[in-house]
């Protein structure tokens, strides 16, 4: 998380922000374009200087960031990157087991109706009936 002035100044970074893009330390008159590299997220940050809100989803250093970034009266821009990598993980997750439920459910159709097509045949139509015949509570009619 950090704020910056309208003019670009970082004002104000957490922890996080100084791991992710180093330690502006106690520094007057940093732009965010002297510590920012990543030119996809500059690019990002100068589409919310227009912007009064804005969130988008982010891939940086091959990790999922959500973005979000507005301003308040005083013309100051605070802007949030949240690592999403375990949402996105999750997502993916979800996806393969539907994939896999359906691949299964597909199989599964595939062998009933394999078997449907195989007794279809007089022969296989007598032993039906006897199985029904054998299979049947003692008491009912036919």
């Amino acid at each position: 998380m950090w704020s910056q002035s309208s003019e670009g100044k970082l004002e104000w970074a957490n922890e996080p922000f100084q791991k992710l893009f180093g330690n502006i330390g106690k520094k007057d008159n940093v732009f965010y374009t002297d510590i920012i590299r990543a030119l996809y997220l500059l690019s990002i940050i100068m589409i919310a200087e227009v912007a009064k809100i804005l969130m988008k989803e982010i891939v940086m250093d091959n990790h999922n960031y959500l973005l979000s970034a507005s301003h308040n009266d005083q013309a100051k821009r605070i802007f949030i990157l949240q690592n999403i990598d375990e949402i996105k993980q999750a997502e993916q997750m979800k996806k393969d087991f539907i994939v896999d439920l359906a691949h299964e459910l597909a199989n599964s159709f595939n062998c009933y109706h394999a078997l449907a097509e195989a007794m279809d045949n007089e022969t296989n139509t007598r032993y039906l009936k006897i199985i029904q015949n054998h299979t049947q509570a003692p008491n009912s009619s036919n």
